[in-house]
C-alpha cells in the first residue's frame, strides 16, 4: 500500500473528526512491508489534533504498547492477533509469559449465524481456503492443535 497520501490523510480526518466531538480513533497500523511509517512525529501531531481517546491496533509487542501508553501518544493499544492464540494474553502479559505465536493469517469474512463464522485463511504456503465452522471449534484449532 505505498500511498504518500496515508498520514496526511489521517491527520486530515482527525482534525475533522475533532470538530464533531468523535470518541476515539482507531488506527490499524499496517505492519508489511511496503506500509507508511507510524513516526512519534505523527503521534504527536496526530494527539495535538484530536481530543479523544486514540488506540492501535498493529502486531505491538507488550512492551511497545506500554511504551506508546507511557509516553502518552495512544490511549489503548489492541491487541487482535496475539489473542488468537493466547486467550489469555492479559495474565502472560502480567506474568511475563511467552507467547503462543500465530500459526496462520486469519481474517473473518462473515458472520453466517450467532456462533457460526466463515474464515477464510492463508497458509505459509501459496494456499488459501475458505470454509464454515463453528466459532468454538475456530478457537479450538488455532490455540490446542498443532
Amino acid at each position: 500500500m505505498n500511498d504518500s497520501e496515508a498520514i496526511e490523510a489521517i491527520l486530515t480526518a482527525a482534525r475533522y473528526f475533532n470538530t464533531l466531538g468523535i470518541a476515539y480513533i482507531h488506527l490499524a497500523e499496517a505492519d508489511w512491508d511496503d506500509a507508511p511509517i507510524v513516526t512519534d512525529s505523527f503521534r504527536h501531531t496526530l494527539r495535538d489534533l484530536f481530543d479523544g481517546a486514540i488506540i492501535v491496533a498493529g502486531n505491538f509487542t507488550r512492551e511497545s504498547g506500554e511504551h506508546l501508553i507511557r509516553k502518552g501518544l495512544v490511549d489503548f493499544v489492541a491487541y487482535g492477533r496475539a489473542f488468537i492464540t493466547n486467550p489469555d494474553l492479559p495474565r502472560r502479559f502480567k506474568e511475563s509469559l511467552p507467547l503462543s505465536p500465530l500459526k496462520t493469517k486469519v481474517h473473518c469474512l462473515a458472520v453466517l449465524q450467532p456462533d457460526i463464522l466463515t474464515i477464510r485463511y492463508h497458509l505459509s504456503e501459496p494456499l488459501a481456503a475458505t470454509e464454515t465452522v463453528t466459532l468454538a471449534d475456530y478457537i479450538f484449532r488455532m490455540c490446542c492443535t498443532s
